[in-house]
């Protein structure tokens, strides 16, 4: 999802957008039942699935014209990405005691900031 708002004039420009994407997966894991097993206990295998995640970013961007040849641009952004689903366990076999975990998730959080300003000029005509 994208939204953002802008003033335009003709000395320039500006921009504040918000970005954000959100996935949600209602399948947490794949499990199966091994089709090789002839002992006939059936024992079970399973996969993770991709995890439910967030992505959320702020951006403010622009340009000024200060003179005929010369532009003040500038850009500046801050974004989060999270993720904090738990952990499957480490067998589905009901005759193993899955070891400790120190945490049930990832809790995982990034951060990103971005900032550029550029000052691009043109003070002498092009030689012909």
């Amino acid at each position: 999802m994208k939204a953002s708002l802008g003033y335009l004039s003709d000395q320039g420009q500006l921009e504040f957008a918000y970005q954000g994407s959100f996935f949600y997966n209602n399948l947490d894991q794949l499990t199966w039942e091994n089709p090789f097993d002839t002992a006939g206990g059936r024992p079970l295998g399973s996969t993770a699935q991709a995890p439910d995640n967030q992505f959320h970013q702020l951006t403010l961007s622009g340009a000024h014209t200060l003179s005929g040849t010369t532009r003040l641009t500038h850009y500046a952004s801050v974004g989060a990405m999270l993720q904090d689903e738990n952990f499957q366990p480490d067998t589905v076999n009901p005759n193993l005691t899955p070891h400790s975990r120190p945490k049930n998730s990832l809790d995982g959080e990034i951060y990103l900031y971005n900032a550029l300003v550029a000052l691009p000029s043109r003070p002498m005509r092009a030689s012909t």
